[in-house]
């Protein structure tokens, strides 16, 4: 993925209630051990949303076997597939699946609540 970059401008004021002057935020960049203002801004940004308790929504695990059999059932059934650990091994020629010999909604059938770890290679 690449990184968006966004610049802002900042106009340091005196300290007043709503605005802060250079010398402190020098002054917080040395607290908090931050080397540049961005990163000073990046903290205190995280600060108020773990305050305010802004979160995006958890992560439900893995999928359910319905959720699997309904991914099979809409997938196009001459998908080349081939094992996620795969990406990550230089000699994956060997552990490609080829739907003709095995179909997707069979693969997908193997898999249960109780083996879906040993099953699904992350």
């Amino acid at each position: 993925m690449k990184a968006h970059s966004t610049q802002i401008t900042i106009h340091f004021e005196s300290d007043t209630e709503t605005s802060v002057s250079l010398e402190t935020a020098n002054a917080l960049m040395t607290i908090t051990g931050t080397t540049s203002i961005e990163a000073l801004i990046q903290l205190v940004l995280i600060s108020l949303r773990n305050s305010l308790k802004i979160a995006y929504s958890s992560d439900h695990g893995l999928p359910t076997a319905d959720q699997l059999a309904a991914i099979a059932r809409l997938s196009p059934q001459d998908l080349e597939l081939k094992l996620i650990s795969s990406l990550f091994n230089e000699s994956s020629e060997d552990q490609q699946i080829n739907t003709d010999q095995t179909d997707l909604a069979m693969l997908i059938s193997m898999v249960t609540e109780e083996n879906k770890h040993a099953k699904i290679d992350l």
